[in-house]
C-alpha cells in the first residue's frame, strides 16, 4: 500500500511585472455599470486645455510682443481618459475595503507625519 502523500501547509506566490506595466496618474474618475452588470471605472486627468498655438506680435521684427490670438480661444476644461477598468461588483467591494483601509492608515499617520 502506498504511503499517504503529505499536503503542503504553505504556498509561495511570486509577483512579476508585465513589460507594459506603468503607473497612471489620475485626478478624476467616472464610475458606471456595463450592460452585463459589471462596474466600469474610467480614470482621467482633468485640467485646463493648453493652447495648441499662440500668435504674438513682433513689434521690432525680433522680440516677442503682445499676444494677438490663441487656438483654441479661452480656457476649456478637458478630461482626458487615461485608462478604464472593468470589475465585478464583488471585486469592487473588495477593492473598496482595501482602499478604505489604506485611507484609514493614512489618516492615522497624519499627526505623526506633520511633526517630522
Amino acid at each position: 500500500m502506498a504511503e499517504k502523500e503529505e499536503k503542503s501547509q504553505q504556498v509561495e506566490i511570486f509577483t512579476e511585472y508585465d513589460p507594459d506595466y506603468r503607473v497612471i496618474a489620475t485626478n478624476f474618475f467616472w464610475v458606471g455599470w456595463t450592460g452585463l452588470g459589471d462596474i466600469s471605472v474610467d480614470f482621467m486627468i482633468q485640467n485646463i486645455q493648453k493652447p495648441t498655438s499662440i500668435t504674438y506680435a513682433l513689434p521690432d521684427g525680433i522680440n516677442i510682443g503682445d499676444e494677438i490670438k490663441r487656438h483654441p480661444e479661452g480656457n476649456r476644461m478637458v478630461r482626458r481618459v487615461q485608462m478604464g477598468v472593468l470589475m465585478t461588483p464583488d471585486q469592487a467591494l473588495a477593492l473598496s475595503k482595501i482602499l478604505q483601509d489604506q485611507v484609514d492608515a493614512w489618516k492615522k499617520a497624519q499627526p505623526k507625519l506633520k511633526k517630522t
